[in-house]
């Protein structure tokens, strides 16, 4: 993601693919979640026959509302204190980041224009995935299993036809990316990874086969238009994307080796600190290009705007978890039926 916002690259260029194409690391965390979140829920209701929700949710508050919020309350400062330059900050869409409501107001009016909060509609996104993922699980276990995949299907249908709908209704981007209902695969697809429904399929083949189809998906995306051409060209888009990112995690549940490369300490470093990057790192590339603009002969958005951006961004997301997040996750502990990763 930090790679597709920032402009060292040229979307023409050989590395032109990176850019256009990096949105799918929102994909990727999304099927990521999704697997996670099913997975320690199905475990739980294995092991204590229920699915405390209280619990889970303040889990999940006080793993994403701290930082989250402390850096909306920034943006809004930063916004008022240059409102005479970008006008004021639209009140309703400073609720609508308040409420986790943002990604819909963002469908119809376009993405967030309060400073550095144009990326928070997949954190609004996720927050609702968040509400409605312990009740459809415990929904789910309690449905017969002849019935199961006609919910399935059902659930799919209405999403196509929802997207289908948009489509022929010229509806602009972005719209349909940050709509859950029109842009679901890589959530419904790591649900069902971490829920065991794709078990047996991926028992057919060897511990490569998902390295292989997350490489082939990653190339298909490169092959098909972008996500902001409204065309009937998303539906292969969005699943491609969904069987990539779900393949990707696949891979690190089936792969030895490609489970040590994730295990390194400084991938396991960087996974801890990964909310803090993806949620600072429009303010840093702003902050390092203001700062390279006042430097005669340093043109912005360069290498060297790339490289102060990301090791601002990478700052910013260690002071974040060291002082700001560490302690509501030690304190989340407390709330954990399944014991999922160190801090």
């Amino acid at each position: 993601m930090f790679a597709h916002h920032h402009r060292l690259l040229d979307p023409a260029g050989p590395l032109g693919a990176l850019r256009r194409e990096g949105w799918v690391g929102v994909d990727l965390f999304f099927a990521l979640s999704a697997f996670l979140f099913a997975k320690l829920l199905s475990m739980e209701r294995r092991s204590t026959g229920r699915i405390d929700t209280g619990r889970f949710y303040m889990r999940r508050i006080l793993r994403i509302w701290p930082a989250y919020f402390v850096y909306v309350g920034f943006c809004l400062l930063a916004h008022l204190a240059v409102q005479s330059h970008v006008g004021p900050p639209p009140v309703s869409r400073a609720i609508g980041l308040a409420t986790f409501t943002d990604n819909i107001a963002s469908a119809w009016q376009g993405f967030n224009p309060i400073l550095f909060t144009a990326h928070l509609w997949s954190i609004c996104y996720e927050e609702q995935y968040y509400v409605t993922i312990p009740p459809a699980i415990w929904l789910f276990s309690r449905t017969p299993h002849r019935t199961r995949p006609w919910i399935i299907a059902f659930s799919i249908l209405a999403g196509l036809c929802a997207r289908g709908a948009m489509i022929s209704l010229g509806s602009p981007h972005p719209a349909i990316w940050t709509l859950p209902w029109t842009h679901f695969e890589s959530v419904a697809l790591g649900a069902a990874l971490g829920a065991g429904l794709l078990d047996g399929f991926w028992k057919r083949f060897p511990s490569w086969f998902p390295i292989a189809l997350g490489l082939a998906g990653s190339i298909a995306l490169v092959a098909l238009p972008s996500v902001d051409r409204i065309t009937m060209w998303l539906f292969p888009k969005y699943l491609v994307a969904g069987i990539a990112s779900v393949a990707w995690v696949q891979a690190a549940i089936s792969s030895e080796r490609f489970a040590r490369f994730l295990s390194h300490p400084a991938l396991v470093h960087l996974g801890k600190r990964s909310y803090g990057l993806y949620l600072y790192h429009l303010a840093a590339i702003f902050a390092a290009d203001a700062t390279l603009r006042r430097i005669p002969g340093c043109a912005p958005y360069g290498v060297f705007s790339f490289v102060l951006s990301l090791a601002t961004t990478s700052a910013l997301a260690y002071v974040s978890y060291r002082w700001l997040e560490s302690p509501f996750l030690r304190l989340k502990r407390k709330y954990e039926s399944i014991r999922s990763r160190p801090i």
